[in-house]
């Protein structure tokens, strides 16, 4: 199979005039307006995450009341309101990430709870109900939790109008870090979240011989430029491991 055709043959498409992500050979459902301007306050906090997606802990403290209100409004908030899915995968990603933050500030508390849309959650609960088990395996590769090894953090919140388009630029710019996936030889070691969340990426393939490979070879650039340097590439990628990717070996990169 030629490169140029593998992935839209595989049913998980990359359009590049609107960055539209098919799954299983459907578009994703039609995106309406966000209803309102919930996750304004949000933004006021995410305006300490910095170029790279990391957390100035200093500029976060100067937005807690921001962010303790917008966690505080979560609870309030109902998913009915919502108009389509990418809406609430949307509420839900920046929920988690909210509540991370709020962690980072106060210490760890993956098992503590919060009343969220009606319910008592933990950021445990939401990453694996309300952003795995959806069918778009971009939705955890998008999720940050503040480990060095996983997504890093947009610095704006995700919304129901441009969540196709926002999910594919964070899984692009996470899958074109070096220590996301860093090819030796044959051996082509990935960031633990991949591998996690293999069945998933699997899935997004069409039946026969899927290999967690495809999925990342779409996200890759053709070549690297200034803002990925040393990065993978499709062809590095193909003349190492293939024509159908199963010539290299994939291993889980340390942490």
């Amino acid at each position: 199979m030629k490169p140029t055709t593998r992935w839209a043959f595989a049913g998980v498409a990359l359009i590049a005039s609107g960055a539209a992500l098919y799954l299983n050979g459907q578009l994703p459902a039609a995106m309406g307006e966000t209803p309102w301007g919930y996750a304004d306050q949000l933004a006021e906090a995410l305006q300490a995450v910095d170029a790279r997606g990391s957390v100035e802990l200093a500029k976060l403290r100067l937005h807690r009341a921001a962010l303790d209100s917008f966690i505080a409004n979560l609870a309030s908030t109902s998913t009915e309101r919502f108009r389509s899915p990418a809406e609430e995968n949307a509420f839900w990603l920046n929920a988690y990430h909210a509540l991370t933050l709020q962690t980072l500030l106060d210490g760890d508390g993956w098992w503590q709870s919060w009343p969220v849309a009606g319910h008592r959650v933990t950021r445990w609960s939401i990453a694996r109900h309300h952003l795995r088990e959806v069918g778009d395996p971009r939705l955890p590769l998008a999720r940050w939790d503040g480990s060095k090894s996983g997504p890093r953090l947009e610095a704006v919140p995700f919304d129901g109008v441009g969540l196709d388009r926002q999910l594919t630029e964070a899984v692009r710019r996470f899958i074109r870090r070096r220590d996301v996936v860093q090819r030796k030889g044959k051996v082509v070691e990935l960031a633990p979240r991949l591998l996690e969340h293999e069945r998933e990426l699997l899935e997004a393939l069409p039946e026969g011989n899927r290999r967690v490979l495809q999925f990342i070879w779409a996200f890759l650039p053709q070549t690297c430029d200034g803002e990925w340097p040393g990065c993978e590439t499709r062809a590095a990628l193909d003349a190492a491991c293939g024509r159908e990717l199963d010539a290299c070996t994939v291993v889980k990169a340390r942490e």
